[in-house]
């Protein structure tokens, strides 16, 4: 057997001998000859201890051959970029075709005697996953190893995450190996691939330390867990909202059926369960005499197994819920399961609970539901489980169902992707769960809680999110938000400085994650920030600075990405994947342990407000992912391979930040429905996305709106951003340039207070003159570009049109016009109104925007002339009583603006305008004419900051 591996080995050797002429080759260096300094180590690894000896390093590149094709390279010892020795390698080139690649080999390939199964590579890339040049250019990288049959493997390091060398920095690459090579392999090099590969540019690469090596999983120990979360709120859980009060439950069993029964005034629905049929496809909706199939095909899915009888042992039925004792049968064995089923409202309720302490179960699919003429599938705006799942409810028959199981009670690992359809006259609309084994090969046991919402109401099949709801409402409600990425300190305070003096005093402002780094090393799990910045003292004043304007100021955090330069690394603190890789989450960062995230947070937060005093958080990223994109299948961690464990670990940080910054928490949204209340904000982002699917901020409004104030963020400006946030009642986003931010600020903040967080009234379309609920408009397909009016219980009216035709409506200022986009929103007695749209009387031809809220007035009048009883103005003015007075600030610019002073409280024979300049200081003294009772003046100079009306 020896003689015959030796034998191979020759052969290969031989073979690789005369087929390399065909690849250009040249032997690596041992100097640099592009060498522009020597670079300092990363300085948060100064003091740091390499954990293993190397197999191999760059300390001697004459040991390296470098092949190439459709490029040149070179591999120089240099000292360049440093990590842990003097030296590492330069592997500098540049691509001929877009398709390049370079194998590095070293010239007496390494024999792995013994037993391994990881491969971690230190490398400094040429891309970032942003920026130029494109990440999606950059070359991505493999281990080579030859098993003993000669077989050569490419391991690749992109097991996880993103693909290329997407870090412009330091990253300990890392493969867990998957592959069956054998023992007495060989480790050979490396090879980099380029698919789009940019021609004719330079780049560089830095090799630092490779180490091959058997990993150690010691066991693990985290803080105890709560006994009792502060989540859900409720026995009932996600049990969606019934708006009758006088209805009945029951079950009743006939023959071999059960029937689980609502009965109200005004309707009766009737799910007969057929045990003898099938434990999750026997059962049938009856409605006004219609049979209609739930679940047909659904089905429960065991690992290795083709076929499964099921048994029932035993049923009975004790109060309102039925008990089933079950096994499924299969031929080398038997699984025992408990079964339950009970109505409550209009929701038939299963739960199902696999009684053995390993798993079997693969996936539970939920089938398909019988479809009349008339179905179609409804997306849900911002309930989705991530990427291509996405539960949709569907309408059929008059009735609206949807399929859902409880988030808060799953052990499962993830949902079934997959789009949903209705064909052949069957619907699927949510297409179930997986169970993916844990790193050791072991499945959970199944525990799920199923619920099956059906109502002529599409309200009523809303899930409830079951989460105490945000007690910040006092602090946010009357604040925009504004997201600041630069890293400069100087710039940062200027900005808030001009935005304070041109009237935006109510702002929660968050600074990103360029206050910790100077470069490339991490931003996370530290409380040092960015020295080449000003170090700590630096970002104290800035904070300070910013909290004198009356803001709130948070800093940027996440325990969602963890780079293996930072001084805390620990592998042990990496989430794994099922077969036990490191996952990536952002460039040069893996995943931590949501069991980590949430005990390491408990440890920075309270330092983090105390060394800096921030009295806000920006805790990133932890919304914006799925708990299914963050689950940890380390077989070492409680929870492991479950989703519901990365939820509750993500909402009780996120609930610890609030409290650690005695401040609002707001994260990054997409997902953040899971969090609602547990945040208290986030982008308002949503997947699919808010100007890419139909109008139908039920969800948003009705479960989400009440427990948090998340804050706009939809891909558009003007009129357009201002439409899509008040439907769906978000806070105002203050971003876009200056003029844009103060429209956004006075258009949206007198309003606020009326709507973010408190209840939604009505929900009604506009069509033909008639006003129809959410049920009528999905049945009429008016959801698509409504004409859409809000109601909340304090009073505020909000008209909102997003069709191409021109809405007019007739309230009690006057009648308007709303093209696409416009709006028209006001309190009970109007003494707060905005709109954009065209006011009958005004003689505009075009669009404006008006505001007029407790002491301040905005216009945009659009490069024409308006004028009221009270101003006349031609341009963009926000006019805002401050502490000293009345001040009239160029929202961009103006020609003219006249205004009557008794309307502002004032004297009309004691005034004068005064122009001053950013620090308040005079320019000059303006010269205004009196137009009947109004003052009129021209922003001539337009050096002047803004206007002061002072007494004369």
């Amino acid at each position: 057997m020896k003689f015959c591996r030796i034998l191979t080995w020759i052969i290969f050797s031989c073979f690789h001998v005369i087929l390399s002429p065909l690849y250009p080759q040249s032997r690596g260096v041992n100097h640099d000859p592009n060498q522009m300094k020597i670079g300092e180590k990363p300085y948060e690894m100064v003091d740091r201890v390499e954990q293993r000896e190397p197999a191999a390093t760059f300390m001697d590149c004459s040991q390296w051959i470098v092949e190439t094709v459709n490029c040149t390279a070179g591999l120089y010892r240099t000292q360049e970029e440093r990590l842990y020795r003097e030296y590492c390698g330069n592997l500098n080139f540049t691509a001929t075709n877009n398709k390049a690649e370079i194998t590095l080999r070293l010239v007496n390939p390494i024999v792995l005697h013994e037993e391994w199964d990881c491969i971690d590579f230190w490398n400094f890339g040429f891309h970032w996953l942003w920026g130029e040049p494109k990440w999606q250019t950059a070359m991505s990288h493999y281990a080579l190893v030859q098993g003993n049959d000669g077989t050569v493997y490419e391991l690749d390091f992109t097991q996880a995450g993103y693909r290329g060398m997407v870090h412009k920095y330091w990253h300990l690459s890392h493969h867990k190996l998957k592959e069956n090579i054998g023992p007495d392999a060989r480790f050979i090099g490396f090879r980099f691939k380029g698919n789009n590969t940019p021609v004719d540019l330079e780049q560089t690469f830095y090799l630092g330390p490779v180490y091959v090596y058997k990993e150690k999983l010691n066991d693990l120990s985290f803080q105890p867990w709560p006994e009792k979360l502060p989540f859900p709120l409720r026995k009932e859980t996600i049990l969606p909202l019934n708006k009758s009060k006088d209805y009945e439950n029951s079950v009743i069993k006939s023959d071999k059926h059960f029937e689980f029964v609502y009965k109200d005034n005004d309707q009766e629905l009737r799910y007969v369960l057929d045990l003898e049929k099938d434990l999750l496809s026997g059962l049938t909706l009856i409605y006004n005499d219609n049979e209609i199939p739930l679940n047909r095909n659904a089905k429960i899915y065991f690992k290795d197994v083709d076929s499964t009888e099921w048994i029932i042992h035993k049923s009975r039925l004790k109060s309102d819920t039925l008990f089933v004792n079950a096994k499924a049968q299969f031929t080398d064995r038997t699984v025992p399961f408990d079964f339950w089923y009970t109505i409550r409202q209009k929701s038939m309720i299963i739960g199902i609970c696999e009684k053995a302490e390993t798993g079997s179960v693969t996936k539970i699919t939920l089938g398909e539901t019988w479809a009349g003429e008339d179905a179609k599938l409804v997306t849900i705006p911002f309930l989705s489980y991530g990427g291509n799942r996405i539960p949709q409810i569907l309408y059929s028959n008059g009735l609206f169902f949807f399929k859902q199981f409880d988030w808060y009670v799953s052990d499962a690992s993830d949902f079934i992707p997959g789009a949903n359809q209705i064909e052949d006259g069957w619907a699927n609309y949510n297409k179930g769960v997986r169970y993916i084994p844990k790193t050791n090969g072991i499945l959970n046991s199944v525990r799920e809680k199923l619920f099956i919402n059906v109502s002529d109401d599409v309200q009523e099949i809303l899930p409830t999110i079951d989460n105490p709801k945000s007690p910040m409402r006092s602090v946010m409600a009357n604040r925009l938000w504004e997201v600041e990425g630069s890293p400069d300190h100087n710039y940062l305070r200027h900005c808030a400085r001009e935005q304070r003096a041109l009237g935006l005093s109510n702002v929660a402002v968050r600074y990103h994650e360029g206050i910790w780094r100077d470069g490339g090393e991490s931003y996370t799990f530290r409380t040092q920030t960015a020295p080449g910045r000003g170090g700590d003292s630096a970002v104290v004043d800035l904070v300070h600075n910013i909290k004198k304007n009356g803001w709130l100021v948070g800093l940027y955090t996440n325990y969602t990405d963890y780079a293996p330069v930072n001084k805390n690394w620990n592998p042990d603190w990496v989430k794994r994947g099922p077969h036990g890789e490191w996952e990536i989450s952002w460039s040069r960062c893996y995943s931590p342990k949501p069991m980590i995230a949430w005990e390491q947070e408990q440890n920075y937060a309270p330092k983090i407000h105390e060394k800096f005093g921030s009295n806000h958080s920006y805790c990133d990223v932890h919304t914006a992912v799925s708990p299914v994109s963050r689950v940890d299948y380390d077989y070492r961690v409680p929870g492991a391979a479950t989703f519901r464990r990365t939820l509750e670990c993500y909402g009780l940080l996120l609930l610890n930040e609030k409290k650690s910054y005695h401040g609002p928490v707001y994260s990054e949204g997409n997902y953040h429905w899971w969090y609602a209340g547990l945040t208290d904000g986030n982008y308002g982002n949503a997947y699919p996305r808010l100007t890419e699917t139909d109008i139908f901020p039920d969800f948003q409004l009705l479960k989400i709106h009440p427990l948090e104030m998340d804050a706009g963020n939809v891909n558009a400006i003007g009129s357009e951003y201002l439409a899509y946030t008040l439907a769906y009642g978000h806070i105002g986003l203050l971003n876009g340039d200056l003029s844009e931010k103060i429209k956004r600020y006075a258009m949206l903040q007198p309003l606020q207070e009326y709507y973010s967080m408190i209840p939604v009234k009505s929900i009604c379309y506009f069509d033909e003159g008639v006003f129809y609920n959410s049920s009528e408009a999905i049945q009429r397909d008016l959801i698509r570009a409504p004409k859409l009016y809000l109601e909340y219980e304090s009073g505020l009216k909000v008209y909102i049109n997003f069709s191409d035709d021109n809405w007019k409506i007739n309230v009690q200022s006057g009648k308007y016009i709303l093209p696409q986009y416009g709006f028209f929103v006001s309190t009970d007695n109007q003494s707060i109104t905005a709109y954009s749209g065209i006011k009958e009387g005004l003689d505009n031809t075009k669009p404006i925007e008006y505001s007029e809220g407790k002491d301040q007035f905005y216009f945009d009048t659009h490069d024409q002339q308006i004028q009221t009883n009270d101003f006349i103005c031609n341009g963009q003015v926000y006019l805002k009583k401050e502490t000293f007075g009345w001040e009239i600030i160029p929202a961009r610019d103006f020609q003219s603006f006249a205004f009557n002073p008794k309307r502002l409280g004032l004297d009309t024979d004691g005034v004068m305008i005064e122009g001053v300049n950013i620090d308040d200081l005079p320019v000059e003294q303006v010269q205004y004419s009196r137009l009947g009772k109004m003052i009129l003046f021209s922003h001539d100079n337009k050096n002047i900051f803004k206007y002061r009306i002072c007494p004369d």
